[in-house]
């Protein structure tokens, strides 16, 4: 029996100059093209993510700086992203 491998998808900023960290993340066209959540990073960004996925389960791995998140009414009515979630934060 053959299997198709996963493909993964990675994005990292670490190799960018720090003023254009954010900027690009923000330019990225995953998961969406517009913006669901309107953040305000509070340090300096940095972000590397993997994601993969199973069907219509889509497994993402993070690791980002800190930021403010806000998901408002018209953000809302505006996508049609409705995800579940389980976060896990790590100190």
């Amino acid at each position: 029996m053959s299997h198709d491998p996963i493909d993964i998808l990675r994005f990292a900023t670490a190799d960018l100059p720090p003023e254009d960290r954010y900027p690009a993340w923000l330019a990225r066209s995953w998961p969406r093209v517009d913006a669901i959540y309107r953040t305000e990073p509070f340090e300096p960004f940095d972000v590397s993510f993997e994601s993969a996925e199973l069907g219509e389960i889509l497994f993402v791995y993070t690791e980002i700086t800190g930021m403010r998140w806000e998901r408002r009414l018209q953000d809302i009515r505006s996508s049609d992203f409705d995800p579940l979630m389980v976060n896990m934060m790590f100190e």
